[in-house]
C-alpha cells in the first residue's frame, strides 16, 4: 500500500474511497495475496481449521490428545497459523496437513512430514505458513521442558568390586514435570537366618534383575548389596545383616521420559577411600541395560568425577544411575550434598 493524503490505496488500483479499498482488500485476501492474520482462536478438541481462523491458535489438551487439521495450502500462499499449547501436561496435540500435504520442519528423517508432533509441552509454540503447495515451519519453541536434578542425602558405603551397583538418589533439587521417581521397589520380612543371605520364601519377591541393588534392613538400619540372585526367595548379600523376622526394603530411583526426544544426562560422584591400582566408573542404565559409562583411576584418596552424555529416549523409557569399581577397589560414595552424588537430566530437542 502507499499513503495518499489521509487515504490508502493498493498500488496499481484505482480504489480511493474506503468502500472501494475494502472491496480490493477483500479480493486480495481471497486470492491469497494479503494476510492480516490477527485472529485468536481457542481449540480444546479435534478440529479442522478454516482460512478465517488464520492467526493465533491457543490449544489446550487438558481433556486428552487430539488432532488439528490444516486447510489446504494450495492457493493459500502466505496463510499463517501460530499454535501455542496452554495446558501444563505432556499430552500431544498433533497438527496434520490437508490430505497428503506436508509440513516441513527440522527432524530426524531430514524430510517433510505429514504431521507435526512437537506440541506436547507447556507453552510449546510453532508457526506455519503456506508456500502455496505445502506448509513451512518458520519458528518453534520447546516450551517448558522436562528437567530434573536429584542427589543422595547420605553416603553410600562398600560398593562391591566388579559389580554394577544401583545408586539411590533420595532428594530432589529440581523436577519440572515430576518425571523423577524415588520409590520402594519391594519390601518384606526375612523368614530365614543364613549367613550373608536374605531369604523371603513366603513372598518370593526377588528377580535376577535385582543383582546390584542395595537392601536396607529397616529393623537394624543397616545396608548391604545384592551380589547374587539365587532364586525368587533367596539372594546372596555383600554383608551378613539379616536374621529371621527382620524387615527390609529395596528402593529405586529413576527418571522416566514423558515425551520422545534427545536428552542430556549428567551424573556426578565423589569417590571416597579409592586405591591407586583400582578404577571407579560412573554409568547409567537405559531401560535396564547399560547405555553409557565413564571411568577414572583411583588416587588412594578422594576424587570427584562426572559423566556427560546425550541419548535418545522414547516416551516411558527410563534412566537409572549406577556405579562400579574394580582393580582392588571396594570404595564408598560420599553423599550429603547435592554436588556429591547427583544426576541431572534435561530435554534438549524433540523428536
Amino acid at each position: 500500500m502507499e499513503k495518499i493524503g489521509y487515504t490508502y490505496k493498493i498500488k496499481d488500483s484505482p480504489a480511493t474511497t474506503s468502500a472501494e479499498l475494502a472491496g480490493v482488500i477483500s479480493d486480495e485476501i481471497g486470492a491469497g495475496k494479503l494476510r492480516f492474520d490477527t485472529a485468536v482462536t481457542t481449540k480444546t478438541t479435534t478440529a479442522t481449521l478454516n482460512v478465517n481462523e488464520a492467526g493465533t491458535i491457543l490449544c489446550s489438551a487438558a481433556g486428552g490428545a487430539y488432532t488439528i487439521t490444516l486447510p489446504t495450502a494450495v492457493g493459500n500462499t502466505g496463510l499463517t497459523y501460530h499454535f501455542k499449547k496452554t495446558d501444563a501436561n505432556y499430552t500431544l496435540i498433533t497438527i496434520d496437513g490437508d490430505g497428503t500435504e506436508t509440513i516441513n520442519y527440522e527432524n530426524s528423517t531430514s524430510a517433510p512430514a505429514l504431521t507435526y508432533t512437537r506440541l506436547n509441552t507447556y507453552c510449546a509454540e510453532v508457526t506455519m505458513v503456506s508456500d502455496g503447495s505445502n506448509w513451512q515451519v518458520i519458528s518453534e519453541a520447546l516450551g517448558q521442558v522436562p528437567d530434573m536434578w536429584a542427589h543422595s542425602s547420605i553416603s553410600i558405603y562398600d560398593l562391591t568390586n566388579g559389580q554394577d551397583s544401583y545408586i539411590i538418589l533420595n532428594s530432589e533439587t529440581t523436577d519440572i514435570g515430576s518425571n523423577f521417581e524415588y520409590s520402594t521397589l519391594i519390601s518384606g520380612t526375612a523368614d530365614g537366618t543364613v549367613t550373608d543371605h536374605l531369604q523371603d520364601d513366603t513372598a518370593s519377591p526377588f528377580t535376577a534383575a535385582m543383582d546390584g541393588r542395595r537392601v536396607h534392613n529397616t529393623t537394624d538400619d543397616t545396608y548391604a548389596w545384592i551380589n547374587t540372585y539365587n532364586d525368587a526367595g533367596d539372594v546372596t548379600l555383600s554383608a551378613d545383616i539379616f536374621e529371621d523376622g527382620e524387615a527390609y526394603t529395596i528402593s529405586q530411583s529413576k527418571f522416566v521420559a514423558p515425551i520422545a526426544g534427545k536428552y542430556r544426562i549428567q551424573i556426578g560422584y565423589r569417590w571416597w577411600n579409592t586405591v591407586e591400582t583400582g578404577y571407579c566408573t560412573n554409568m547409567y542404565y537405559k531401560n535396564g541395560a547399560i547405555d553409557e559409562m565413564s571411568a577414572v583411576r583411583g588416587t588412594g584418596g578422594t576424587i570427584a568425577h562426572s559423566l556427560i552424555s546425550y541419548t535418545s529416549l522414547a516416551a516411558t523409557n527410563y534412566i537409572e544411575p549406577l556405579a562400579s569399581c574394580g582393580g582392588g577397589n571396594t570404595v564408598d560414595l560420599l553423599g550429603g550434598a547435592s554436588t556429591r552424588i547427583w544426576m541431572k537430566i534435561t530435554l534438549v530437542s524433540k523428536t
